[in-house]
């Protein structure tokens, strides 16, 4: 195995710890009618009203643990 090959294990393996961190503390969040960042109405089933408002409920969040 030369260095290259090493290298890109080596970037596989810390890609795939990342992505199971980031799946094992995203919040949950159940819909409430309400974007859950900014409180406007939405349709049944939704929480927040775009990715934007998404994006700062995770931060919020994150922050709180």
């Amino acid at each position: 195995m030369d260095q290259i090959d090493r290298a890109n294990e080596i970037a596989d393996l810390e890609r795939a710890g990342a992505l199971r961190n980031a799946a094992s503390t995203a919040p949950a969040a159940e819909p409430t009618g309400a974007c859950l960042n900014c409180s406007a109405k939405l349709k049944r089933g939704r929480r927040w009203c775009d990715a934007e408002c998404r994006e700062d409920w995770e931060i919020r969040e994150c922050r709180k643990r």
